[in-house]
């Protein structure tokens, strides 16, 4: 009689998970999205060809707030901007980041100090791109 009363009562949890599934997916695809978010350009340096680096900021506010912070490249030959880096900084104001134009085929990013670094890209084209930067929590 015990077997049959488990069985009995898994069966109703999974029709009530079975029910509910579905709404519970909604809600935590609506907690997930953004409700708005705004791009913002911090810093731009161009060199002599006229191809331009910048900082760029994309705030998003939906359940919580994030921002994501990237160097991009217009370079003269594409349309689209090209990602550089990513990176998450730490909440230190005194390391901005700063771009420096060595020549019209290689820049030098100095992203300060930061937490993580990621999908670093040391080439576009012509122009070939440094990077430095502190980890935090190192000395």
């Amino acid at each position: 009689m015990l077997k049959y009363v488990r069985w009995i009562a898994a069966s109703i949890i999974l029709a009530v998970l079975a029910l509910s599934l579905p709404g519970a997916i909604k809600v935590v695809l609506l907690l997930s999205t953004p409700l708005a978010c705004d791009e913002q350009i911090d810093k731009e340096v161009s060199n002599a060809r006229g191809e331009v680096v910048a900082e760029h900021l994309r705030i998003c506010f939906g359940l919580g707030a994030f921002v994501d912070y990237s160097i991009t490249l217009q370079h003269k030959e594409a349309s689209a901007h090209t990602t550089l880096a990513e990176f998450d900084p730490t909440s230190d104001t005194a390391t901005a980041v700063s771009f420096r134009w060595i020549d019209d085929d290689k820049l030098i990013v100095d992203l300060g100090k930061v937490r993580s670094v990621w999908s670093q890209v040391d080439k576009v084209g012509s122009i070939r791109i440094t990077y430095s930067y502190i980890k935090a929590g190192t000395n």
